[in-house]
């Protein structure tokens, strides 16, 4: 089993910095914690992987912008993801 914690300080999200933005476009330090456990098969054999990515679901910013006519947009970081992988190795 493998446990992954990643940490993202503050951090301006916009090209341009104006101050009346800054409340906007400033995303706060934030972490994800991710797990993934795998079974194998020997040396050289199969592989079953599952893992969950964001396990906590943050929720997070990964893009702040105003947009050419002066609208703005966000986008988000993917929330808690699952899944499972099957490896064979020769």
């Amino acid at each position: 089993m493998v446990l992954e914690y990643d940490y993202r300080s503050r951090q301006n999200l916009s090209f341009v910095v104006r101050e009346p933005e800054e409340a906007l476009f400033v995303e706060d330090g934030y972490g994800l914690l991710s797990v993934r456990f795998t079974l194998r098969a020997g040396a050289g054999g199969w592989a079953l992987t599952a893992f969950v990515n964001n396990l906590l679901e943050e929720e997070y910013r990964t893009v702040g912008r105003i947009d050419s006519i002066g609208g703005a947009y966000e986008i988000f970081g993917p929330p808690r993801t699952f899944g499972f992988q099957a490896r064979y190795e020769w």
